[in-house]
């Protein structure tokens, strides 16, 4: 069984982003269905969606969304997702993602045929894997897989089975996002430097989400993390 260092993945257990800062989305008015029925158009949706993705933690008032939107047309935009939707986000990508309070920073190339290379904080090699997008009821789910030897002590999961979660909340922690596999994880093994837990921490804002990209200085998440941990030699 691999250590507490040495796990797979990333804040599948986690409820909305709501819950990782004070300056979040509050609870106060939860996204869930109502009695009513959504009429909204899948395209109408997808506008719901994406104003709710690319709104800015900092300068909004995050109640806007859904006093503007009905309960049920937010909860479907944040579930009902298409497929392609969530193939289009992981094919050929790198991901930055920060977990705030939890797992911290961790980069991840995902390929259109379904791999998964994870460079999880603390690890002293990259955890090889799989993903893949699912339909749960009236839920998306995105899954990943990285071995026997792996464990999830957020959320107990261990062994090489598929672990799935919400891909809306798994999308709201990703503060970078980058065409291929711009760190060479997939060519990587043994990492000589290891990922800090709290690397992109002073690249992002302190509450999430944000918008993409945000810069600071000038540069992406992604470019100052590739200055502090160039591509690793490959296997």
């Amino acid at each position: 069984m691999i250590s507490f260092q040495n796990i797979g993945r990333i804040a599948l257990g986690l409820t909305l982003v709501a819950s990782l800062a004070s300056c979040a989305p509050t609870k106060s008015r939860p996204y869930s269905p109502n009695a009513q029925q959504s009429t909204a158009s899948p395209a109408e949706l997808r506008a719901i969606r994406e104003a709710i993705q690319n709104q800015d933690c900092r300068a909004i008032n995050p109640d806007n969304i859904s006093k503007q939107y009905t309960g049920i047309d937010v909860y479907r935009a944040l579930s009902d997702i298409p497929i392609e939707e969530v193939h289009s986000f992981y094919a050929n990508k790198t991901h930055v993602s920060y977990d705030l309070g939890r797992h911290g920073t961790q980069i991840e190339y995902t390929t259109a045929d379904g791999e998964a290379h994870l460079w999880y904080p603390g690890n002293s090699r990259i955890l090889h894997g799989r993903w893949k997008a699912q339909r749960d009821g009236d839920q998306t789910k995105i899954c990943f897989a990285y071995g026997d030897g792996t464990y999830n002590p957020q959320t107990g999961h261990s062994g090489g089975d598929f672990e799935c979660g919400s891909f809306h909340s798994s999308r709201m922690t990703v503060v970078d996002l980058v065409d291929g596999d711009v760190f060479a994880l997939a060519r990587t093994d043994d990492v000589s430097k290891r990922l800090e837990k709290e690397a992109v921490k002073p690249f992002v804002p302190n509450c999430l989400p944000v918008k993409i990209p945000h810069l600071t200085d000038g540069k992406s998440p992604a470019q100052h993390l590739l200055a502090i941990y160039p591509p690793q030699p490959t296997r």
